[in-house]
């Protein structure tokens, strides 16, 4: 198993690891000591196909949260989806953040690379956390994000009822109500846009303060919990130091990515 840095954008600079032979126990159990102080390593030139790919992230995931119904599933596993479909950019995000089913760990795997553009783009939470400045820090330590959703559950539609009002339980959920009509719960959801991450005394910035609302149809507002805007000149600040530290990724076939969901975002180049 050979390990080399991957970018000095990333706090720590995260790993590519290559191994042509199969990962013996002790290797599993030095990826985890790896993954848990870099937050993302790239596999590379390892014998992943799509046939075999749950039978190594088994080795590190104890349950697969579900993904958003518009994805298909791939390669005959309701655990493995597509991406989202187009040749649109998605910006930074960190995956559903806004929900009460936010993964610790995402993987994504290449089965064959693109011809051109379309990278995926990456950045580190808590690298972009160490450069705010005092006031940047203060806000998001003090304010947190009010997120107003409309989550799909199929199978419980009933025309002659309306709406049912809900307990969710987990923490920052309130107002739920079902609505029978559309099959959707809708509810208010209280999230902080830094978490802790699983370094001591760091934190990081991953949420989804960037990107456009129309991408996500689940999401009908987000505010600050008070209900009013975010500030514009905010929201601009972190988007252009973001933008330093954003690394484009271009795929290799049969790269798998494994990423710390809490602690880094991501997104894709047009």
């Amino acid at each position: 198993m050979k390990l080399k840095p991957f970018s000095n954008k990333i706090h720590g600079n995260g790993v590519i690891i290559e191994n042509k032979n199969k990962f013996s126990n002790k290797d599993i159990l030095n990826i985890k000591k790896i993954f848990e102080n870099k937050g993302l390593i790239i596999f590379r030139n390892c014998k992943f196909n799509p046939n075999n790919l749950l039978n190594f992230t088994d080795k590190f995931t104890f349950q697969y949260s579900n993904d958003a119904t518009r994805r298909e599933d791939k390669f005959g596993s309701k655990k493995i989806k597509s991406v989202d479909k187009g040749f649109k950019e998605i910006k930074l995000h960190s995956e559903t953040s806004f929900s009460t089913n936010r993964p610790e760990i995402i993987w994504f795997y290449c089965k064959i690379e693109a011809e051109k553009d379309g990278q995926t783009t990456i950045c580190d939470g808590m690298k972009l956390w160490e450069l705010f400045d005092f006031n940047l820090k203060n806000f998001f330590l003090k304010n947190s994000i009010k997120y107003k959703l409309k989550i799909p559950i199929p199978g419980m539609k009933a025309q002659n009822k309306k709406k049912k009002k809900w307990i969710l339980s987990s923490l920052g959920t309130f107002d739920a109500e079902y609505n029978y009509r559309k099959s959707q719960i809708e509810f208010s959801l209280l999230r902080f846009a830094v978490t802790e991450s699983r370094i001591p005394d760091k934190l990081c910035f991953a949420n989804h303060l960037m990107i456009d609302l129309n991408s996500e149809p689940q999401i009908i507002s987000r505010t600050l919990s008070n209900s009013k805007k975010i500030p514009t000149e905010i929201l601009k600040e972190i988007k252009n130091i973001a933008k330093k530290i954003t690394i484009d990724f271009n795929w290799k076939k049969n790269d798998l990515l494994m990423i710390d969901n809490y602690r880094f975002m991501h997104g894709r180049r047009p």
